[in-house]
């Protein structure tokens, strides 16, 4: 159920998918290596909710600040799904 988890509420009239490099994430979690928790939450949790997204957007190389003016861009009419 976990899988599918995001549509199980509602269906969502925009999904946007975060991701993350695994080195990245390890950094802002302030670990010193990657944990063996991110392979399977993208690989399994995640996957399905990544296949349908509307927006898909790499955080690992953006602020914040990017990443909301990226979205925001989105939903606003701006640019085509990625």
């Amino acid at each position: 159920m976990v899988p599918t988890l995001w549509r199980h509420f509602s269906e969502p009239d925009v999904l946007i998918y975060l991701d993350v490099s695994q080195q990245v994430a390890a950094e802002r979690e302030g670990l010193s290596k990657p944990s063996s928790w991110w392979q399977e939450e993208r690989e399994v949790r995640l996957a399905d909710a990544r296949r349908h997204c509307d927006l898909y957007i790499d955080t690992s190389d953006m602020t914040p600040t990017e990443v909301f003016a990226e979205a925001a861009d989105y939903l606003a009419g701006g640019r085509d799904v990625t």
